[in-house]
Parts: structure tokens; sequence; C-alpha cells
């Protein structure tokens, strides 16, 4: 059953292949939904149309391994870089890194720094530590600004000016830093005084 769902080719019984449909099209609304959650800057930059036909191309390529449909989607980035309809858009893809930077940072277990754990320097080889780092921060370098994509506000004309100089600037890159100080994941450029 299942495999007929997942598979959306027609079944020779024309009665079963309607009641199938039903499935399907439930399985499509709900991968849709989900990416949309999970990627609202990209919904936000090529549609919600565009979003459920990208859904339903991931569904036959990349189909959910999980229950939970807020763990389905993480291949997405790499997904819209091989569609030829975004080759003009290609900060699309990166606005899709930052959304599931988030996505993940927002999702990620507690992780408290155990002050004691420096002692453990003292007492054995370097090769027998390890460093446990929290899986809510992530960094990465973009092409693009996505960070003021993500904050875009079309009513402010003088950050929608900036935006521009930014996709202007020639080998532009912004080091991007997601972090999740209050249980709410963050994001923040990092300059390259700070990088160093």
């Amino acid at each position: 059953f299942l495999r007929n769902v997942f598979s959306f080719d027609r079944v020779r019984d024309k009665q079963q292949d309607k009641g199938i449909e039903i499935y399907r099209r439930n399985l499509q609304a709900t991968a849709a939904k989900a990416l949309q959650i999970t990627f609202p800057t990209v919904t936000q930059q090529i549609g919600e149309r565009m979003m459920s036909a990208i859904a339903g191309m991931m569904l036959t390529k990349q189909p959910p391994h999980k229950g939970d449909w807020a763990e389905w989607g993480g291949g997405l980035p790499n997904f819209l870089t091989s569609l030829p309809e975004l080759e003009e858009y290609p900060f699309v893809s990166e606005s899709a890194l930052l959304d599931l930077a988030l996505h993940h940072g927002e999702r990620a277990i507690n992780q408290h720094f155990d002050e004691q754990s420096i002692y453990l320097l003292t007492e054995y080889d370097l090769d027998e530590i390890y460093i446990d780092l929290n899986r809510a921060v992530q960094f990465f370098t973009c092409k693009y600004p996505v960070i003021e994509l993500r904050n875009l506000n079309s009513d402010d004309q003088l950050a929608n000016e900036r935006l521009q100089a930014k996709f202007s600037a020639e080998d532009f890159k912004q080091n991007v830093l997601v972090f999740r100080p209050h249980l709410k994941a963050e994001v923040k450029e990092i300059n390259r005084v700070e990088l160093e």
C-alpha cells in the first residue's frame, strides 16, 4: 500500500487508484506544509506553489525515512541547486541553508558547558579527550546576504538599498553563525575581525 502511495504510479484497478490518489494528495499536502514550516525564507522567495511542486519532486527522490515530518527535508538546499528553474536565483539554496540551520538549532537538545570538565586536561592525554560541540551552534559562509534576505522588509527602503549593494559587491561573503542562547535559535553575521 505504502509503496503504491509513494510511487505516484497508477495502479491497474481504477477504483483502487482513485482511493490511493486521496492518500497521495494528503501526502503531497503534508510534505509541502512540512517544507514551508522548515524553510520559511525559501517559501517566501519562491512561493507556496513552487514549494509544493518541489515537495512532490523530493517525495519521489528523497522520501521521508522517519515518522516526524520535521526531520524531513534536510536535502533541500542541495536539491534546489539542481533545479533549472532556480538557476537565476542561486541565493535560494543558501537561504535554505540558513533556514535549515535555524530549524536544527530550534530542535537541538539543550547542552550546557560543564566547567568541571576543564580539569580533565590535567588528568588525561590530549589524545584521550574530545570536545562535544553544541549541536544548536552552526557556522558557515555564504556568497549571498542570506541574513538580510531572511529579514527582508519591502517597506524599509534603506535596508533594501544596503541589500542591493551587498548583491552588487564583488566577491561578497557572509559568515553566518546560528546559535541558541535562550532556547530560541538566532542568527548573527560574524565580521572579519571576530572571525580572526
